[in-house]
Parts: C-alpha cells; structure tokens; sequence
C-alpha cells in the first residue's frame, strides 16, 4: 500500500524532548533567531543575494554549552532550519531549483567571544501552493472561533504531481500567512541514518496546532530519533 502525501513529508521541529520531565537526562538543544547584522527577505519570490554570512542568536534563558554545538547536525529558527557542513552536503543531493544554503555561524549567549561557524542556512525561495484547503482543516477555539491555523494539514496530489519528482524533495509551502518546509521521506531518511541531532522529523499527517503531536505521538518520535 502507497504512504499517503502526508505519510511521505516532513515537517522540522525543534528537539523538545530535553525540556520534558518525562524525559529526563537529554540533550536541551538551544533556540536560535536571525541576528541583525544582515536582514536577508525570507519571505521574497527571490533568492537571497550572497553577501555575509547570517548571524543566528541563542534565544534568551536557553542553556548552550559549547558540547551542544558539537553535538547538533542541525538546529531550528524561525526562518528555517540550519545545518552543519555534513548536513548540507547531503541535502545538496536532493535540493530542487530553489534552494540556497547560505553560510551562517551562531553567536552563543557569551556573546561575539564564542561563535560557531560551519553553518548554512537552508533556505527555498520559491513558494508552493500545495495546500488542498477543502481537505485540510483550521483551527477552531472552544469559543467557536476559526482560526488562520492549520489543525491539520492536507495536500493536493494533483499540485504535488504537477512537479517533476527531482524537484519535489524538498519544498516550502504556503499556510495562510506562514511557511512550512517540508522534506520529503527520502531525504529525512538520510538525515536519520547519519544520526542527524538537534531537530525532530515528524510526518506531516502529525501536524497540528501548537504542537499538540509530541505528547500524542511520543513513541514514535523516540522511535525515530533513538538518541
């Protein structure tokens, strides 16, 4: 029987399994947001122009060790997911006409003394509109409000198809005004059999609002990523 859609895409998250009490001992991976020594629009029809390398900053109150920096093949910020020079090598085998690894290095809490260089931002350029909106369904409030969140996230075959298949490992598609990048089952496959740490893969039929999967889906999350 054929993976659905959903059963063959990927979402990122951050690795939160280090902040659960039930799951005591591990690894807390730190937050990271763009710094302001460059403004790059992530959000264009157009790649980002080569320029310096981005800074990302250790989100305030997260513990960053210097070990979790040797530890961690990818980490996740708001504008996307960065990776290690291994990381990105490995996904340049699946990258489609729009993706940018653009060279990155994290500023840790101590401030410009302690950076971290051998990083690439993964960046897709080229929205997707992927979406099925009569399928997928939004979030609703106990007050009966509909919210521009996705609660559950369908995608078009026919749109999906429409791409050639070389072109459709990796994609960044369109949820109201937000962006989700999706990897496909073939690339998270690889980057799992390299024990890439940091970040969690979840199926895209997991998706909910305000990560409502982690608790539901635990076990197969600790499955997945066995360290």
């Amino acid at each position: 029987m054929t993976d659905s859609l959903e059963q063959q895409y990927f979402f990122i998250s951050e690795d939160m399994r280090g902040t659960d009490l039930a799951l005591p001992g591990r690894t807390i991976y730190p937050m990271i947001s763009l710094g302001g020594r460059v403004d790059p629009d992530f959000w264009s029809e157009e790649p980002i122009a080569p320029g310096r390398p981005m800074d990302f900053e250790v989100e305030p109150d997260m513990p960053d060790p210097p070990e979790v920096y040797d530890a961690a093949g990818m980490l996740l910020s708001s504008d996307g997911p960065i990776g290690r020079t291994a990381v990105r090598d490995a996904l340049v085998t699946f990258a489609p006409f729009d993706a940018q690894f653009v060279p990155a290095f994290i500023i840790s809490r101590r401030g410009y003394d302690e950076t971290y260089e051998d990083w690439y931002c993964l960046h897709l350029w080229h929205q997707r509109d992927w979406v099925d909106r009569e399928a997928s369904e939004q979030h609703v409030s106990g007050s009966g409000r509909v919210h521009e969140r996705y609660r559950k996230i369908v995608l078009d075959a026919g749109k999906v198809a429409m791409v050639p298949e070389n072109e459709r490992l990796m994609a960044r598609i369109s949820i109201f005004d937000n962006d989700l990048l999706l990897l496909h089952k073939r690339v998270v496959d690889l980057l799992l059999e390299r024990r890439t740490k940091g970040v969690l893969f979840i199926p895209l039929e997991h998706y909910t609002f305000a990560s409502g999967w982690f608790d539901t889906h635990l076990d197969e999350i600790e499955a997945r990523h066995p360290w």
